[in-house]
């Protein structure tokens, strides 16, 4: 009885600074809040690189930093205990999008302002940055009105290709060339940028191309500041 009597003080005095209710409600608050920054992404997501482990991740990763800030309090040798603990972790997932790693933050944020317990200003931040996350995504912010190509041209090397980039640039405001290879015998692959003139579409920019490379193949690729590829 006295030895049940001892473990039971010792384990009053670990949740000394928490008690299990504290944690059951960080836990929750903060399993919310990651169930609702997951649905924020899920939305805004643009792309072919969708993951379903990533959003669960982003769940497991927040309520997971919330209990780690539970524990540690205001116990300074805890915090660095822990720094030296997840220093021999490396993470080498390699993000394909910046917005994967600013979700990232994000749930972390949260975490952390559940588990040190302001309730309401994780509560606050998480409701407001989901709003302006939206708020962007369904405004399209930070578009351009004319946005950049990459334009993949095969030409007859008895063909010049200053006679292609005069063609070019009737319909182009600007381009740039970013390589030369030989990709065949007789042919070469030259790739540009381009800026097209505001009511020039990418049947144009073919149809003005393959007058002048002899019908070889034309590549035009568009959308690359919308979606991940």
């Amino acid at each position: 009885m006295d030895q049940l009597l001892k473990e039971t003080e010792l384990f009053s005095d670990l949740t000394t600074t928490f008690t299990l209710v504290d944690a059951l409600i960080v836990m929750g608050l903060s399993f919310v809040s990651a169930l609702i920054i997951a649905w924020t992404y899920r939305q805004v997501h643009r792309g072919v690189s969708y993951s379903q482990e990533y959003v669960q991740t982003l769940v497991i990763m927040q309520v997971t930093i919330a209990v780690i800030m539970l524990v540690i309090g205001s116990n300074i040798a805890r915090a660095f205990s822990l720094v030296g603990a997840l220093s021999i972790v490396r993470f080498r997932t390699a993000m394909k999008s910046p917005k994967d790693l600013g979700f990232i933050f994000f749930a972390m944020a949260a975490g952390m302002a559940f588990g040190t317990r302001f309730f309401a200003l994780g509560g606050m931040f998480t409701a407001i940055q989901c709003i302006y996350i939206l708020l962007m995504h369904y405004t399209n912010f930070g578009s351009k009105k004319v946005v950049d190509k990459v334009l993949k041209v095969h030409l007859p090397r008895d063909i010049k290709s200053s006679v292609l980039e005069e063609q070019i640039e009737k319909i182009v405001n600007a381009f740039y060339l970013v390589s030369v290879d030989s990709v065949d015998e007789g042919l070469n692959e030259y790739v540009y940028i381009i800026e097209p003139k505001a009511k020039t579409d990418t049947e144009k920019i073919i149809d003005t191309v393959r007058g002048v490379n002899q019908g070889n193949k034309v590549f035009v690729l568009e959308g690359q500041q919308k979606v991940d590829l």
